[in-house]
């Protein structure tokens, strides 16, 4: 996903999802690509092998996080 997807999708302030991101990079968790569109490069993000097995611990937690806060504030 290019940096303005993963901005829409996840829905980070840019400069924090900047900072993740690196921080990602850092830790092998996902790798840059380039794709040549219309003679522009364009930089895309995507998991690598280390990331995508980390992903079903991201959604639980995600899923525990919505729960918790649904029955906090409900």
């Amino acid at each position: 996903m290019s940096f303005n997807e993963l901005e829409k999708t996840v829905g980070a302030y840019p400069d924090t999802l900047n900072k993740r991101l690196k921080e990602m990079l850092q830790y092998d968790l996902v790798e840059l690509t380039v794709d040549v569109v219309g003679g522009k490069n364009r930089i895309k993000h995507r998991l690598t092998g280390k990331g995508d097995k980390l992903m079903p611990q991201v959604k639980e937690f995600a899923k525990c996080e919505e729960e918790l806060e649904l029955g906090i504030f409900s």
